[in-house]
């Protein structure tokens, strides 16, 4: 720290002082206990420099360690995943076995244990194809095999594959899409991926007797999937928050279900379709509905008419 010491103050001579970084400016005489007290200070200061010089540094070292460490995290997450998926692969091989009973009979209760098995070794697959799903998007390396396609068929298909657990929790199961929807450009792989989700998602909030509807419709140049339950509701405070990584809604009775990465990884493949994703829900005992928008390719229109569905 710089303290000036003049017999030739002037208005000049400060701002060329201040210019240059002095950090104090005194004029002749000089008063000892004023120089005293400005010495102080600048020790003071020059103490908080190097204190903020070296936390500086530490910042910088803590940095590198966490960068290093988010650079390990993708492949120590597909590491892991991989070597999951190998014993899950044989414990739904022999598992299915034993449900056909091709190495003998089983009694219903050895059955019920069976489908148990069968059951948690699809929900740990179904986790481990998130995980896999979040290291390829931070990666940037999650593939889109984008092509013309019909709605309808997508809708179909997810249906199709969830119908069987929906009905078998007692939920009545709703699709009503409209006819003659024209084709958007899209991955129909991920855009099922999508539906399924967020059929499944409502499907666990949902009790018995309660009812799912599946509503697609187009609305200006877009369309509109909308997925409606009349399960749990979510809290205004947490319609933000539900599209994070990781995140789930306090309190609802699916959160023990999942890692939080369903509807997150569902936001990242819609963005990567230049389409987006809301919730809504209207309060305690009314459901919640989500909306996904896609673009509708201009000038293309499905080659079959195809029927509204009401299933």
């Amino acid at each position: 720290c710089v303290i000036l010491m003049t017999g030739y103050a002037s208005l000049e001579m400060a701002q060329k002082a201040i210019k240059e970084g002095v950090f104090d400016y005194l004029t002749k005489p000089i008063d000892p206990v004023g120089l005293k007290k400005t010495l102080v200070k600048a020790l003071e200061k020059q103490k908080l420099v190097l204190e903020n010089k070296q936390l500086m540094k530490d910042l910088d070292h803590k940095n590198k360690e966490l960068r290093k460490l988010d650079e390990l995290k993708p492949k120590f997450l597909s590491m892991v995943t991989h070597e999951l998926r190998t014993p899950l692969s044989a414990i739904k091989g022999y598992g299915g076995f034993l449900i056909k009973e091709r190495k003998g009979p089983l009694n219903d209760e050895q059955k019920r244990m069976v489908r148990i098995i069968d059951n948690e070794a699809d929900h740990l697959n179904n986790l481990i194809g998130d995980l896999l799903d979040l290291t390829r998007i931070e990666a940037g390396k999650m593939k889109m095999e984008k092509m013309d396609i019909s709605i309808t068929d997508v809708i179909d298909r997810a249906v199709a594959r969830t119908r069987p657990m929906v009905e078998a929790r007692g939920i009545e199961y709703v699709v009503d899409v409209e006819s003659n929807l024209p084709v958007t450009y899209a991955d129909p792989g991920r855009i099922e991926q999508v539906v399924t989700n967020l059929i499944t998602n409502a499907m666990k909030h949902t009790p018995k007797d309660g009812k799912l509807t599946v509503r697609v419709k187009k609305i200006d140049e877009q369309l509109e999937v909308a997925i409606m339950d009349t399960g749990e509701w979510i809290p205004p405070d947490e319609l933000d928050n539900i599209f994070n990584r990781f995140y789930q809604v306090e309190g609802s009775s699916a959160k023990r279900g999942g890692l939080g990465l369903g509807l997150a990884i569902v936001k990242e493949i819609l963005q990567m379709h230049k389409g987006q994703i809301y919730a809504e829900s209207d309060g305690v005992g009314q459901g919640a509905t989500f909306r996904f928008t896609l673009p509708i390719v201009t000038g293309l229109a499905v080659t079959q008419p195809q029927p509204a569905l009401a299933l």
